[in-house]
């Protein structure tokens, strides 16, 4: 039946095995956190306690896992990155043929959802390229759901929603999706008696999941650090980005409103022409993901949403016999709009690999190569390249906000035990200045500059 199976549909790979084909040829963006927090997780950190973070952590915990098995490299992570978008793409084409039964229709669909990645920054390894197989895994489970009835599919996407939980705690913004599948089949199909049985299916994994994540932290006694980094934290950035002279909080500007607005007016189009539940349960999922964007706009937030919205342009297609030139034009429309985007990401998309910062480590590496090291205000993605871990716990990230929220205990567990050097580059005059600076100046030496700025300071 496999066999069968694959014989039937292995064109459905086309667009996946271009996708990670193409993926080499565009800039792949290493971010540090993903280089740095599994490596250290594998030597025994702790998120929350260690180490900052403050989102929920499977993303650098299936990193760790495919870094023991396959190594701690940038190959290892642009592959894992490539694979969760590869795969939503080959659920797109396989959902869109089912919708269509047009082959053509559903590899061009494969094609732009490729090119949409890429211009959306999606040519690397973060939360929002796991929460896309995730989230479009639960749309197509639930529609499914709609067809036959079939409570097992809710079982699977609660164990797929509690899994996007564990990977970012902003997946509270899709909630409302599940109350509108049920208002669904109370007010529409009055099938009031499989109301229960589908809230006891899609809800008993997901607290289910959330519990075991829980007793974790409890077990590891770090529950308290998760709700300092995990909750209280990400409550108090709009005080926090007042301190730290420079906000966390990015709305989209004047240049990205129209084309938000344009994508969004074309999916809404397709829910007017349609007149049915499915092309709106599509919407709402778009417009609820990109709810994403908000504290900090990035058009990688937007991720999840691309597969949605080229499912919902495929609901154009049944119409097409009717408005023939209506599927053609909106990828047309679609391409055109992304297009700006597509030459700004590919000509300002940085790796975080540059040579300058190689450089550093180089030197770093070999001429303090067993000394205790802590960056500050510098590239972070180092310790991944001198195979060092920062010597001060807990490691906060230089971010403002986050040095603003944590800098009197962060300066005592510094002096408390110092390192051996320390990767510095001077604040302006306009920046946050942490606490410890002071004590750098008085406790440390300056032995080695860099064109960028960054300093080499030796303990006294």
């Amino acid at each position: 039946m496999a066999k069968s199976a694959i014989k039937k549909y292995w064109w459905i790979f086309i667009p996946p095995i271009f996708h990670v084909l193409a993926s080499f040829s565009f800039t792949f963006t290493y971010w540090p956190e993903m280089l740095d927090w599994p490596r250290a997780m594998a030597q025994g950190w702790l998120p929350y306690r260690d180490f900052t973070m403050i989102y929920t952590p499977l993303i650098p915990l299936l990193i760790m896992l495919s870094g023991k098995i396959f190594g701690f490299t940038p190959l290892n992570l642009h592959l894992l990155g490539t694979f969760l978008l590869a795969l939503t793409n080959a659920l797109l084409v396989f959902a869109a043929y089912r919708l269509t039964r047009n082959k053509i229709i559903s590899l061009l669909l494969g094609g732009l959802y490729l090119y949409l990645t890429l211009a959306f920054e999606g040519n690397t390894l973060a939360p929002a390229n796991l929460l896309t197989p995730l989230f479009f895994g639960i749309c197509l489970l639930q529609l499914s759901y709609l067809k036959n009835n079939k409570t097992v599919l809710l079982f699977l996407s609660g164990i797929l929603m509690g899994l996007a939980f564990l990977t970012k705690q902003t997946t509270a913004y899709v909630l409302p999706e599940f109350p509108l599948l049920l208002s669904y089949l109370y007010f529409k199909r009055r099938r009031v008696r499989l109301i229960a049985p589908a809230f006891k299916a899609f809800v008993f994994p997901l607290l289910l999941i959330i519990t075991f994540f829980l007793l974790i932290l409890i077990s590891l006694n770090i529950l308290g650090d998760f709700y300092n980094w995990g909750v209280k934290f990400s409550l108090l950035l709009p005080t926090l980005t007042q301190k730290a002279k420079v906000s966390d909080i990015l709305f989209p500007s004047s240049r990205h409103i129209p084309l938000l607005l344009g994508f969004c007016f074309l999916a809404l189009s397709v829910v007017i022409l349609r007149k049915n539940f499915i092309s709106f349960f599509l919407f709402s999922w778009i417009i609820l993901i990109s709810l994403f964007i908000f504290p900090r706009f990035a058009y990688a937030h937007l991720l999840p949403a691309i597969a949605v919205f080229l499912l919902l342009i495929a609901e154009i297609y049944p119409l097409s016999k009717k408005k023939p030139l209506a599927l053609a034009a909106a990828f047309i429309i679609i391409f055109l709009m992304a297009w700006p985007i597509f030459k700004k990401t590919r000509l300002e998309s940085r790796t975080y690999l540059e040579p300058d910062i190689i450089l550093m480590a180089d030197y770093l590496s070999k001429t303090y190569p067993s000394s205790s090291l802590y960056i500050i205000n510098s590239p972070e993605q180092i310790y991944f390249l001198t195979d060092k871990l920062p010597a001060v716990k807990p490691w906060v990230e230089q971010l403002p906000w986050q040095m603003a929220y944590f800098n009197q205990e962060f300066t005592l567990a510094f002096k408390t035990t110092p390192p051996d050097i320390v990767l510095y580059t001077p604040y302006k005059t306009n920046e946050f200045s942490p606490s410890l600076v002071p004590y750098l100046k008085e406790n440390y030496s300056l032995v080695h500059s860099f064109p960028g700025g960054e300093q080499v300071l030796e303990k006294l």
